[in-house]
């Protein structure tokens, strides 16, 4: 049975798992941490999308930002990123998320910095936690059918080459140091870089060592700029 191999069980992690799954395609979640320890759940904000209406749209969206982020980001990720935005909501409300409710019984919006209008979607202060519980809990449905599986306690070593092209990678448990070898198509979801910084208000355990460690490798990073 072939797996598609997803390094890391955070917010991004668990949404490739659940996309997969969604359509019958079999995939094994390898972290060093259980997903509730992931950087995710420490974010409170809340998540931007633009509904079309009189004051606001994906476009603008878009534009603002671009803008908020000195241009710097890729236009085309940005742009598929705000015309998806109102379907994920939709989607995240439908399978449960909490929500902050307004008085027809929808998803609040509240105003966050670099928006011209309210497109920030909510729960109270612990957004992130409240995502991280809904993401775990649709793919639990299908770790019980086998289409996911999880491997916690393991670190990534290296990739696995053939010809040029990724076939697969190599794990070792934190505890014991056994290797493990996978072999499939790789998915990286490794979490943030705060290793990379003197100071972050992120969690320590988002190091940045598998990133590195496939830059080391020679593989190439997007918006690569100084």
């Amino acid at each position: 049975m072939e797996e598609i191999i997803i390094i890391g069980a955070g917010a991004a992690g668990l949404c490739a798992a659940w996309e997969l799954a969604k359509n019958h395609v079999h995939s094994v979640l390898v972290s060093d941490m259980p997903s509730e320890r992931a950087q995710s759940n420490m974010a409170e904000g809340g998540i931007n999308a633009a509904f079309l209406s009189d004051t606001d749209s994906p476009e603008l969206h878009a534009e603002e930002t671009l803008r908020a982020g000195r241009y710097l980001a890729d236009a085309q990720a940005v742009h598929d990123l705000t015309e998806n935005a109102p379907n994920i909501i939709e989607q995240l409300f439908s399978a449960g998320m909490s929500f902050s409710l307004n008085s027809d019984g929808k998803p609040d919006v509240r105003a966050f910095g670099g928006q011209s209008v309210k497109r920030t979607f909510y729960v109270a202060s612990n957004t992130g936690k409240q995502l991280m519980h809904t993401l775990i809990d649709q793919v639990r449905r299908y770790e019980c059918t086998g289409l996911v599986r999880r491997m916690t306690g393991y670190l990534f070593l290296r990739l696995l080459r053939k010809e040029e092209q990724v076939c697969g990678c190599v794990f070792v448990h934190a505890n014991t140091g056994k290797e493990i070898t996978f072999h499939g198509k790789v998915i990286v979801a490794s979490g943030g870089l705060n290793g990379m910084f003197g100071n972050a208000t992120g969690s320590v355990r988002n190091t940045g060592a598998v990133s590195a460690s496939l830059f080391a490798d020679g593989v190439a990073f997007a918006n690569g700029v100084r």
